[in-house]
């Protein structure tokens, strides 16, 4: 999907920030919703979560903060853009695509304020990008109500001997203002829309020669699928699956498939992250044959089971935690 880079000096972007500080429960389960700004073209949310936490002798999950965040929504008034199942869809989404990625480590004790950052980018182009709009929210009516919903965790969900004492959340939401000729100019081949979705599935038995099968979206254009493996302990691991590939039913060609470990490290190379993110694999689907570089592969015309992910499995008692980003049109 090619920009058309003249017009990005000239686009005017503008954020609006967002935020609500609430104390949880000791339940949990309490729920934020923020309206955004409606009817522009949204490039990127950007969360920043700040949390007052008092830990006694505690035993801390991984990726303790995004843990605060059960469920993650962005919706208009009749589709859902992006529907984030759990912490751990969430932790992977920014790590893979948040250079600009940052949380606290929570100590064992004390009473500290803690923060984290995370970034939703929706293009598809460098995720430092704020003018990226290859993928935005769109302008149309369905974004009148366009707004987060976010579904708060416990301290449970945090680990043990943990308190939440107050947490508060701001959502600043990057977005272009333009005028009729650079919509015109800026869209000429359509306005795509995101639509991320997840899904979780158990390790249950070992499987040989990607005999562990994983199905992807069809009769949509088909992005990008984080898939993140972790152990029966709940920490991602690379330790669980030894190999991961594509499986093309339709097509005469063995499946493509690669060393677990390689996946990962071809991910930390793709993305240009910092640090090798253990446990998670990128499939970038406009790499593949008959894919489109750096937008997708086009699985309107598949039926079920005719694209699919396969793993060979060597530990059983963990899950893989599937996030799926796929393309729409909104006109």
């Amino acid at each position: 999907m090619v920009q058309d880079t003249n017009i990005l000096g000239r686009l005017n972007l503008k954020t609006q920030v967002l935020s609500e500080k609430l104390i949880l429960t000791a339940a949990g389960a309490s729920k934020t919703n923020l309206l955004l700004a409606p009817m522009v073209y949204t490039t990127e949310l950007l969360l920043l979560l700040k949390a007052n936490i008092t830990t006694v002798a505690a035993v801390l999950k991984e990726d303790t903060l995004i843990r605060l965040i059960k469920t993650f929504v962005v919706k208009g008034s009749t589709q859902t853009y992006i529907d984030i199942g759990t912490p751990i869809h969430l932790a992977s989404l920014v790590k893979v695509r948040g250079d600009r990625y940052q949380a606290d480590t929570v100590a064992a004790a004390g009473t500290a304020d803690y923060f984290a950052i995370l970034p939703i980018h929706l293009g598809i182009g460098k995720a430092n990008n704020l003018k990226d709009f290859t993928v935005v929210l769109p302008d149309n009516s369905d974004t009148s109500l366009l707004q987060v919903e976010v579904q708060w965790g416990s301290a449970a969900d945090l680990g043990t001997g943990v308190t939440i004492n107050s947490v508060e959340i701001q959502v600043a939401q990057s977005y272009l203002s333009l005028n009729p000729m650079q919509i015109q100019r800026a869209f000429r081949a359509g306005i795509r829309t995101p639509k991320i979705t997840t899904s979780i599935y158990d390790l249950t038995s070992l499987q040989s020669n990607l005999g562990a099968r994983y199905e992807v979206p069809v009769k949509s254009l088909l992005n990008r699928t984080i898939f993140t493996v972790v152990d029966s302990s709940g920490n991602r691991s690379n330790s669980q699956i030894s190999e991961v590939g594509i499986i093309n039913n339709i097509s005469t060609e063995q499946p493509s498939k690669l060393p677990f470990i390689l996946a990962v490290q071809r991910t930390m190379a793709r993305h240009e992250l910092l640090a090798m993110p253990t446990g998670i694999v990128c499939f970038e689907w406009g790499d593949i044959p008959g894919g489109t570089l750096d937008v997708g592969y086009d699985t309107k015309s598949l039926s079920s089971r005719e694209l699919q992910i396969g793993a060979s499995i060597i530990a059983t008692g963990g899950k893989v935690y599937v996030t799926e980003t796929c393309i729409g049109k909104a006109r």
